[in-house]
């Protein structure tokens, strides 16, 4: 048989491990953040397509869209137009996107508009490789881009040093071999599509890539980069000096040296970037991408109102374990473990100041009449009737009093736990009785501390979005409590309580 002892640690270890497992799992995979006021950046991305359609003849409307596998991810994405018929296809390893119209008249104007995030993954492009047609067709061309890769690879060691040392040499204006294939053409655009012949040359796959520079503004111009594959994974290289990697703000859009967008049926095209950015609230962006089954089962999904119940439900057990940590460890005595916890929850109304004074007027003349009703020897049941009644009616009064005064907390006394008060009051009485005036005024004063840590607790802005967000931590909380009830040690006030006997011992 396993002892109880280990019985108790066992679940104890259960339920931590289960409460942190659905916490990590809410941060680490799906991103929730631990505190309510984070924000993140996203980036609203439009594209404007303008065209003139032909009189008499069909436009079809071609745009490449961008990638989403690498250092940036999707939140949505929507096609604007007016009168279009929209498909989505991939073509050769690209997203595209077709509007099509019968009768375009006059000029037209199509948007593609996309919201983004940065991807804490940040991924990069995996695929399959990617070879351009005929590298070079002119024999004086083939004999040049031959001259010029030969000598790198006696000072490369693998692709990335070996892409990089060509892009630099392809950018020497004093090498003739470079002069030749460029043809007086220095451009980016020009620089990349010569880069990716050459690898293709000596077998190493490579494309032309062009990013969208997310910086805030309208007409923002794409650039040109070559991206190779090593084996693994896709490597960005600058055409103007080879040095490798993709800056963080720049988005991949479309590879090739064919432009982004396509059209056929239409005249005088105009392709147009404009990208703003945002802050937005973390967790708000979290349940915007989700369409999942764990984001239908969230508590963000019930009624706001049914929200705020909970949200008062799930720091009960915080404010619980306040008391116990004063009671098990500090020694503090209470009228019992959840009556603290009850009058915290009133001071939610009144606030800690007012409810404290209420509290202590109420109790205070509910106890003289509690008193005065021993002394006439009723029984229990109804002598806490009355005792409930007149609590009524002292609220009632105070209610009345308060009002004319313009004294608004002195309203939500009515809003007290009736039963609580007069139950408190009852408890007060006999311990009164059984053990004295000091003993009662201890628990009284005590039970009014730790309803004031646990209220300061309970109403704590980030353990309230803590418990409701990550639900998980009741568990943790339980364990905790567990583990505290195998806790037979000294507490605090006991130091004082055995003050004699430490005296003694050290004088011996």
């Amino acid at each position: 048989m396993i002892s109880d002892q280990l019985h108790v640690w066992l679940i104890v270890l259960l339920l931590s491990l289960l409460g942190f497992g659905f916490t990590m799992y809410q941060i680490q995979v799906k991103n929730i953040p631990l505190n309510p006021t984070d924000t993140q950046e996203i980036w609203v991305i439009d594209t404007h397509i303008t065209y003139e359609g032909r009189p008499g003849r069909p436009a079809k409307i071609n745009l490449t869209l961008p990638e989403f596998d690498g250092p940036y991810r999707k939140i949505n994405e929507r096609f604007i137009s007016n009168n279009y018929g929209i498909m989505q296809h991939e073509e050769e390893g690209q997203r595209k996107v077709v509007w099509s119209i019968r009768r375009p008249e006059g000029k037209q104007s199509l948007y593609y508009r996309a919201t983004v995030k940065r991807s804490n993954e940040d991924k990069i492009k995996i695929g399959e490789t990617y070879t351009p047609k005929s590298p070079f067709n002119n024999a004086l061309e083939k004999l040049a881009a031959k001259a010029l890769v030969e000598p790198i690879r006696d000072r490369s060691a693998d692709i990335e040093t070996f892409v990089s040392e060509m892009v630099k040499l392809l950018n020497q204006k004093n090498n003739n071999n470079a002069q030749l294939l460029l043809k007086s053409n220095y451009t980016q655009k020009n620089k990349a599509l010569i880069a990716s012949k050459l690898l293709t040359l000596v077998h190493i796959p490579a494309e032309i890539i062009h990013a969208l520079p997310l910086v805030g503004g309208s007409n923002v111009l794409p650039s040109t980069w070559i991206r190779s594959f090593n084996g693994d994974k896709w490597l960005y290289f600058n055409p103007a000096n080879g040095i490798e990697g993709l800056p963080s703000n720049l988005l991949p859009w479309w590879t090739g040296d064919e432009p982004v967008a396509l059209i056929k049926g239409g005249r005088n095209t105009k392709v147009s970037f404009s990208v703003s950015k945002h802050e937005v609230n973390a967790l708000d962006l979290v349940f915007i991408e989700e369409e999942t089954l764990y984001s239908k089962f969230s508590l963000y999904n019930l009624p706001v109102q049914t929200q705020h119940v909970y949200q008062i439900l799930l720091t009960i057990p915080v404010g619980v374990l306040v008391i116990l940590f004063l009671r098990s460890f500090i020694g503090i005595t209470t009228f019992g473990t959840f009556t603290p916890v009850l009058i915290s929850l009133a001071f939610r109304e009144t606030q800690l100041l007012w409810g404290i004074i209420l509290f202590t007027v109420v109790t205070g003349v509910g106890l003289l009449l509690r008193t005065y009703l021993e002394n006439l020897r009723l029984l229990l049941l109804p002598r806490l009737g009355v005792v409930l009644s007149f609590v009524v009616l002292i609220m009632l009064g105070i209610t009345l009093i308060s009002h004319p005064l313009g004294l608004e907390r002195g309203l939500s006394v009515a809003l007290f736990p009736m039963v609580i008060l007069t139950m408190t009051i009852e408890r007060m009485a006999i311990l009164w009785e059984e053990r004295g005036a000091a003993e009662a005024s201890i628990a009284s004063i005590g039970s009014l501390f730790a309803a004031s840590l646990a209220y300061l607790s309970m109403l704590n802005t980030h353990i309230v979005y803590m418990m409701f967000t990550f639900p998980g931590l009741v568990l943790v909380i339980m364990a905790i409590m567990m583990a505290i009830g195998r806790y037979s040690g000294y507490k605090l006030s006991e130091i004082y309580r055995f003050k004699a006997f430490w005296s003694n011992a050290d004088s011996q």
